[in-house]
């Protein structure tokens, strides 16, 4: 494993653990990756069964900031930091579902 495939990996589990922190299930196989120039950005969803207008994103992107300052605080690795929180719900009225994307970014 290089060391571009060990910071995926490492952007993966610290991503899939927030989601599991919140008591949210991350979707498989939901990673996504995007550069940026020298920045790469991870994003992984899960599926929440709060109903949409419960789950404040806000406050979501605020635990995910001190999450990732928690997690660099440990590291003697790469380094990451909050991006972004984002979700849409199921557009059936009663459906109570909604999607959660969470993304943090890394600069090589």
């Amino acid at each position: 494993m290089n060391n571009v495939e060990r910071v995926d990996k490492l952007a993966l589990n610290t991503l899939e653990g927030f989601l599991l922190s919140l008591g949210i299930t991350p979707s498989e196989d939901s990673l996504i990756i995007q550069d940026y120039g020298p920045h790469r950005v991870y994003t992984v969803q899960g599926e929440t069964e709060h109903a949409g207008p419960k789950l404040d994103i806000d406050s979501i992107f605020e635990e995910l900031m001190v999450y990732i300052q928690h997690h660099n605080g440990f590291r003697k690795g790469p380094r990451f930091e909050a991006h972004d929180v984002w979700g849409y719900g199921c557009p059936e009225p009663d459906c109570g579902y909604m999607m959660l994307f969470i993304s943090i970014s890394h600069t090589a």
